[in-house]
């Protein structure tokens, strides 16, 4: 099946471990893996049927992938693997919501420059939000929100993401500090929503804010 380029279980209920052995599927360009039901919360168990088992950090192999979506499955669970920066190269699309993720966001995803929407929302992600993610300037959508995510909002994010349309931060009550100007300057920005979070300034905690030219 190495000539596999498009693979679509969305909705079949799979379930049990994530394959290493699809690193082997080298033509592959779209895996589609979200689980049947609608999204349940991080760290609450549903009825439906979940992959566990963690990410492959195996993956990185699949240097030909556009797009990774596995939404939905809450136990799932594991960490973003820091190794997927050194081979995902055309990786554009990855959406891997309510998959009970906890650990860091991996500053070395930053190699991964073709990223054009990045969904982590609804896990368990801790730590800072990384200065170095400035480097994915062909981002346009990036959700971090119903995380457990701390610190400021990197002022290089608005000097190199040049394309970012919708920033949603919104639920980590973890991140604090002032919105740094250069956020409202982003001439591509739509939306800006930092709902529930600790924020200080004329933009803080419980705001939701949609930005316009």
């Amino acid at each position: 099946m190495r000539s596999l380029a498009v693979l679509d279980l969305a909705g079949c209920g799979v379930s049990g471990v994530l394959p290493r052995e699809y690193a082997d599927l080298s033509g592959l360009v779209r895996l589609v893996l979200d689980a049947p039901l609608a999204y349940g919360n991080a760290g609450n168990s549903t009825s439906s049927p979940s992959l566990a088992g963690g990410l492959p950090p195996e993956w990185s192999r699949m240097a030909r992938l556009t797009e990774l979506s596995a939404g939905g499955h809450t136990a799932l669970g594991g960490r973003l693997p820091v190794d997927w920066a050194g081979g995902m190269s055309a990786l554009a699309v990855l959406s891997l919501t309510s998959c009970g993720l906890g650990g860091p966001l991996p500053a070395a995803w930053a190699a991964m420059t073709r990223l054009a929407e990045l969904d982590l929302g609804r896990n368990a992600l801790t730590g800072p939000l990384p200065p170095e993610w400035s480097g994915l300037g062909s981002l346009r959508r990036l959700v971090v929100a119903g995380n457990r995510l701390a610190g400021v909002l990197p002022p290089e994010w608005a000097d190199g993401m040049g394309s970012l349309a919708v920033l949603d931060g919104s639920d980590n009550r973890g991140l604090s500090g002032q919105l740094p100007s250069g956020y409202t300057a982003l001439s591509t920005l739509e939306q800006l929503r930092l709902r529930n979070c600790s924020l200080s300034g004329e933009r803080g905690s419980n705001n939701s804010t949609k930005c316009s030219d």
